[in-house]
């Protein structure tokens, strides 16, 4: 709740201030110089918005892409525990309890301890020794017979592919936007409002209505630019559910 009303925040100021300065240009510049200008400033104005239009649909969707693909990373990873705790159950003991149980543990961790610290930009040391702990297992593990051993390959191979998912969504959770890229929409954003103040309507309602749309749906687009970027925090989240159903599934 605090991230929406932190984001609502962010709206209001912005409308604010967008508001104020297109006041201040109106008791600056009189009506009528404003009016004059209204068909050339128009067409550049036409030209100006579609090209920042295009930059952040081009954005959102790069950034929804890269949040789908941390959804995929999660699943993969999940989806590589269920292989691993299925085969595994095939294994000698102590190995195949031993196995199991971190399994379990890893999956506990990464919901209660791993992804809050994820949601800070953090990561939590637990689950990396419990991984750690998997591959040893893996390393003691001396296969008792053919189909031992057969079990044993199988298992250590989708251990690997796990690894490998993990890998990913801790990359997930590190990308970022380039900070270029955000100078470039934030000052695009800000002169796509400024350039609007120089129209001239003789209703001033009417002309601060359209600010306040204007500059609402470019810090709306921006927020949910920043939202994306950042797949595990923020209004928009990767969820920890599949943990959770591997968790049920275990029980």
């Amino acid at each position: 709740m605090t991230d929406w009303f932190v984001v609502f925040g962010k709206i209001f100021i912005v409308i604010v201030l967008s508001l104020l300065g297109m006041l201040c240009v109106r008791k600056s510049v009189k009506i009528s110089t404003l009016e004059s200008h209204n068909d050339v400033a128009g067409f550049v104005y036409a030209v100006l918005g579609v090209i920042y239009a295009v930059l952040l649909a081009f954005m959102v969707y790069v950034v929804f892409i890269q949040f789908q693909t941390a959804q995929d990373r999660i699943e993969k990873e999940v989806n590589a525990l269920g292989g691993l705790y299925r085969v595994s159950s095939n294994l000698q003991e102590p190995a195949r309890s031993e196995i199991l149980m971190t399994l379990k543990d890893y999956a506990q961790t990464m919901i209660e301890k791993d992804f809050p610290e994820m949601r800070k930009g953090r990561f939590h040391e637990e689950s990396k020794l419990q991984h750690d702990k998997l591959w040893n297992i893996f390393y003691q593990y001396k296969p008792k017979d053919d189909l031992d051993k057969i079990w044993f390959e199988k298992a250590l191979s989708i251990c690997i592919n796990f690894a490998d998912a993990k890998r990913a969504r801790i990359d997930s959770a590190k990308q970022s936007l380039p900070d270029f890229m955000w100078f470039v929409l934030n000052v695009g954003g800000f002169i796509t409002i400024v350039y609007s103040y120089f129209f001239g309507t003789q209703n001033v309602w009417a002309q601060g209505l359209m600010v306040v749309f204007l500059a609402g749906t470019v810090t709306l687009v921006l927020l949910l630019i920043d939202a994306l970027e950042h797949p595990f925090a923020g209004v928009i989240q990767v969820s920890s559910e599949p943990f959770e159903m591997f968790l049920n599934y275990f029980k």
